[in-house]
């Protein structure tokens, strides 16, 4: 039989107390109360382990990491057929807009609009879209260097070059004889 009090679970046949994480936190406090009930505990089942809960989560969860609002709104707007969908989450955006819940709410949403948008297909976009970037860079950065060249060629072409009389070969030629 087990009992939860405040945060404490015994569990006689395992021989366990169990605590939350948050419990364990006050009860590291001397002389609070829930340091006063665990020491009492410890005392009456002397045999028994301690252990702090850990939230379990599950292992088929699909994580959706980097799927920001705005991110969303990319996707939506690119959507050819999402005119509804991007007036319904506009809609949802100034509904929830002070709300605690919104990227949850949102992002659920989301995901019931465009069910076939997993993790996978997230990391394909943004790798697309890095390399798009990169691509872009480099380009950007071939066009500057061949104007900067231009610009150096057109700075040397009239570019005039003084050479002192004494330096000069005033001698005349072979063509002029």
């Amino acid at each position: 039989m087990s009992n939860i009090i405040k945060g404490i679970r015994i569990q006689h046949i395992q021989g366990t107390i169990s605590t939350t994480k948050a419990f364990m936190e006050k009860a590291e406090v001397y002389k609070t109360e829930e340091y006063t009930l665990l020491k009492k505990l410890q005392k009456d089942f002397p045999k028994y382990s301690l252990n702090a809960n850990k939230i379990k989560v599950k292992a088929t969860r699909q994580k959706h990491s980097g799927l920001t609002i705005n991110f969303m709104a990319k996707v939506i707007a690119d959507d050819p057929d999402g005119e509804t969908n991007q007036t319904e989450f506009n809609r949802l955006i100034g509904l929830y807009e002070d709300h605690p819940a919104k990227y949850g709410t949102i992002k659920a949403w989301f995901l019931t609009q465009y069910p076939e948008f997993t993790a996978e297909v997230q990391r394909a976009v943004k790798k697309a879209t890095r390399e798009s970037r990169r691509k872009f860079a480099v380009e950007t950065a071939a066009r500057a260097a061949a104007n900067a060249e231009k610009a150096v060629n057109r700075a040397l072409d009239r570019t005039v070059v003084f050479i002192p009389a004494a330096d000069r070969d005033e001698s005349p030629t072979d063509e002029a004889a």
